[in-house]
């Protein structure tokens, strides 16, 4: 259960990260334009540059406009850095979750083994006493045979019923308990 768990949010953390990375490739596709439009900005200056000298007038006009825009880049891309900023933290936290996540999987799936491990040394166990308590029903129970023909007294098949009842309910006992570990 807890497996299926860390698989689920390991899937959502993962699905967060694909998220992330979209977004990023967006903005980074956003920047570019950005890079290009002020790129051809201030080619647009430069070509503009012999038309300001004769028109002085029309040409602080234009250049206070071009710093005004060249302003507005620079403030768009100081705030795309910060937004890459915060998804490259962003990613690297999801980095190190998904590291946590896969760690604990792995512990998880040492106690799994674990457990198979002692249920399986627990049914070799049920399955030895289980043959050891079969060997001494058949054992009374051959007595038991040998006592209608008349070759046991009254005190042997007192004890070896008492015997057989004794094994009966090691074998319930044992037949329990690998039914609890199997659950386990």
């Amino acid at each position: 259960l807890k497996q299926e768990q860390i698989k689920e949010e390991n899937s959502v953390l993962m699905r967060d990260v694909q998220n992330l990375q979209a977004k990023l490739e967006e903005q980074t596709r956003s920047a570019q334009v950005m890079f290009i439009e002020y790129e051809r900005t201030i080619s647009s200056l430069m070509r503009d540059q012999n038309f300001r000298e004769s028109v002085e007038g029309q040409a602080n006009r234009r250049e206070n406009v071009y710093k005004n825009q060249i302003g507005s880049l620079e403030s768009a891309l100081e705030q795309m850095q910060a937004k890459y900023d915060q998804l490259a933290s962003t990613h690297q936290n999801c980095l190190n979750n998904e590291k946590i996540y896969k760690d604990n999987i792995v512990k998880c799936q040492q106690r799994t083994m674990s457990a198979e491990q002692k249920a399986a040394v627990a049914e070799q166990r049920y399955e030895a006493l289980k043959r050891k308590a079969e060997a001494k029903i058949n054992e009374i129970n051959t007595q038991l045979q040998q006592q209608q023909y008349g070759q046991i007294d009254e005190k042997k098949i007192s004890l070896l019923t008492t015997k057989l009842q004794r094994a009966e309910m090691q074998i319930n006992s044992l037949e329990k308990e690998s039914a609890a570990l199997k659950h386990e």
